[in-house]
């Protein structure tokens, strides 16, 4: 084996990349039953009636936080201190789907994701009692898929791809270079352009653009700032126009969601939320807040929907009117807190600019799919 530095930096970088390339890490943490589930949960919230849930998650058969640990063993030894994020990764994993271990498992999410403020709860109470808008949704998953897949196709490299999904936690989401789209599923025109701004626009744009950058760069950041990556998502949002108040209720509703889960289970939470969604939007909501846990109708929860409306103040009150701070961030899949570190690696050249950024163009050529398929407004 080259004893050569870069060599072994390389070596790393690959290692790293086989153990995250595929490891659809929120896809794990939730239940494999998920469309008997949403089922029942949405038959609860039309007629009260519960049912017995249990759920069973991803097993960790392909030993995907054995590779992670081995990948940040060896990303520690040629660069110390750029595996801590590969580590908390492993270790969410083991903790997950494991009812003995559900507490250390929702320690381990406040720590990574945080835990609600009183001023975050007040913004999301008061955007929450808005009043909803109309939306009409007729656009079925293959029309979304086939959207996706002609902007993917015009603006990503051939490594992105589409997929039909209908284990998907979301009705839209990126992992890696998957964008997936859960089927059988209804959206509306406004929904499918926001849904580009983000999750292409941003998620998949981001990752493109880390693609490109040098390993020392990057090497700590997989995954690890969900405020920065999904608040930066819903900034891009407001900035192209896609975002309207049922989205931006979406989004609060989900902070107060998550909140609620701390000491109730998921058909308390279902109850609160059907006050203010139709039942389909509730139980997506719900589902999302108790994600890795094995008996959702006990207290407790997943943190990361606190990401969304949270990211965007934060990510807004940091780079409102300052162009050049919203490219950093769209260079890399970097956290908001190591904006000083990447503006310095600019600063030496070291940052590659980013190829992907999103724009009214994205938004045009989004419109015209649409509108090739026979969907307008």
């Amino acid at each position: 084996m080259c004893d050569h530095p870069e060599m072994r930096v390389e070596q790393a970088l690959e290692e790293y990349k086989a153990a995250t390339r595929s490891l659809h890490f929120l896809k794990r943490l939730t239940p494999r039953s998920i469309t008997q589930d949403r089922a029942d949960l949405i038959n609860y919230a039309k007629s009260g009636k519960k049912s017995s849930l249990s759920w069973v998650l991803e097993p960790n058969s392909d030993l995907a936080s054995e590779r992670l640990r081995t990948a940040a063993a060896r990303i520690e030894q040629v660069l110390p201190g750029h595996a801590g994020s590969l580590l908390n990764l492993a270790e969410g994993l083991e903790l997950a789907g494991s009812e003995h271990k559900s507490h250390e498992f929702l320690e381990w999410s406040e720590n990574r994701y945080g835990s609600p403020s009183d001023d975050l709860i007040r913004s999301a109470n008061s955007i929450l009692e808005r009043d909803a808008l109309p939306e009409r949704k007729n656009i079925p998953s293959n029309g979304v898929f086939d959207v996706f897949s002609e902007v993917v196709t015009q603006v990503l490299p051939s490594r992105f791809v589409v997929r039909l999904d209908m284990q998907s936690g979301a009705k839209a989401s990126v992992s890696g270079h998957t964008i997936r789209v859960r089927d059988q599923e209804v959206f509306s025109h406004d929904e499918v352009l926001r849904l580009v701004v983000h999750e292409i626009g941003t998620h998949a744009f981001r990752r493109a653009n880390s693609d490109a950058q040098q390993v020392t760069e990057l090497l700590s950041s997989h995954d690890s700032d969900a405020w920065t990556e999904e608040g930066l998502a819903v900034y891009n949002e407001h900035h192209l126009g896609v975002a309207s108040d049922n989205t931006n209720r979406i989004y609060a509703a989900r902070a107060i969601a998550a909140q609620t889960a701390q000491t109730n289970g998921i058909f308390e939470v279902l109850d609160f939320l059907t006050q203010h969604f139709e039942p389909s939007r509730a139980v997506d909501i719900a589902i999302r807040c108790k994600r890795g846990l094995v008996r959702p109708t006990r207290q407790g929860a997943f943190t990361k929907d606190l990401a969304y409306l949270g990211g965007f103040l934060a990510v807004s009150q940091q780079i409102e009117g300052n162009c050049g701070l919203w490219s950093v961030l769209m260079s890399a899949k970097v956290a908001l807190h190591r904006l000083p570190e990447m503006l310095e690696a600019k600063n030496r050249g070291a940052l590659v600019s980013p190829e992907y950024l999103p724009s009214t163009s994205l938004v045009e050529l989004s419109t015209k799919a649409l509108a090739l398929g026979g969907w307008r407004e």
